[in-house]
């Protein structure tokens, strides 16, 4: 998906953001940011529960729902009180896809999903 196109879908009016921010720079709508390269989106975090997975999971929802939704991440970290689980899937041989949530006080903070080039 397109820069533009993310942004009128979170109800936004491209106009009112610069070219260079299109297409290479970082974008806020109601508690989503986006990111991108080349106009594409190439990561989402939400900080907002206006927001779902596709599995149901929002930002404020228990680790313990995160955990039913989603099982074990595949790597943990825990750092300045946050925790922050990383799942990885659809590994290729030349992009890789993440979901990334944090966790502060047993409650999810951001879920943020990116797709990168893996080199």
């Amino acid at each position: 998906m397109d820069m533009e196109e993310a942004v009128r879908a979170l109800g936004g009016n491209p106009d009112d953001y610069g070219e260079s921010q299109l297409e290479r720079g970082e974008i806020e709508i109601n508690g989503v940011r986006l990111g991108g390269t080349y106009s594409l989106v190439s990561w989402i975090v939400l900080s907002t529960s206006q927001y779902a997975t596709s599995r149901g999971l929002r930002v404020g929802d228990s680790a313990e729902t995160l955990e039913k939704y989603y099982g074990m991440p595949d790597v943990g970290r825990f750092e300045d009180g946050s925790v922050t689980w990383y799942f990885t899937a659809g590994v290729q041989p030349t992009f890789h896809r993440q979901m990334v949530v944090t966790l502060k006080d047993g409650r999810v903070k951001t879920i943020e999903f990116c797709q990168y080039y893996n080199d």
